[in-house]
């Protein structure tokens, strides 16, 4: 990874903090030896889905494969996830949390986070998610299309 651009949906985000411990982990300097680059997920995807719509249709069933094999063994895999994260916690918890079967985004979910964002002054207005949030991809790929 040394010498290398990474790219993390938002910095301070569990992807980035978790990167930086691994490379940390593994004797590398996140700050000197890689290049970490801020790379919001919707704009990964539209450009994906720009350049190669069956490229993204394979990481979405690569996504919803993850998440059927997540599911298969949770016991195991909240006890993988406490142990890596060293919060005992977790493997207590009931389900995974925010991971729908179908990979879709929560709406009921999302809406609520938006309502918090509306209350606390970080946003005036709450859009109409479903007007935001396109679900027509993983559609396709749960359709067998």
């Amino acid at each position: 990874m040394k010498g290398k651009k990474i790219g993390v949906n938002n910095y301070a985000g569990n992807f980035d903090l978790y990167l930086r411990y691994m490379l940390s982990k593994h004797g590398l300097n996140p700050k000197k030896d890689t290049a970490i680059l801020e790379m919001p997920i919707p704009a990964v995807i539209k450009s994906l889905l720009a350049k190669d719509r069956p490229l993204a249709k394979a990481f979405i069933a690569g996504y919803l494969e993850a998440i059927k094999e997540t599911k298969r063994d949770l016991e195991s895999t909240l006890a993988d996830w406490s142990a890596f994260a060293d919060i005992g916690l977790i493997k207590r918890s009931p389900t995974l949390p925010y991971l729908l079967d179908d990979g879709k985004i929560d709406l009921e979910l999302l809406k609520t986070d938006m309502g918090l964002l509306q209350q606390f002054g970080y946003v005036k207005a709450i859009p109409r998610l479903e007007d935001i949030i396109d679900h027509s991809l993983i559609d396709e790929v749960l359709a067998g299309r």
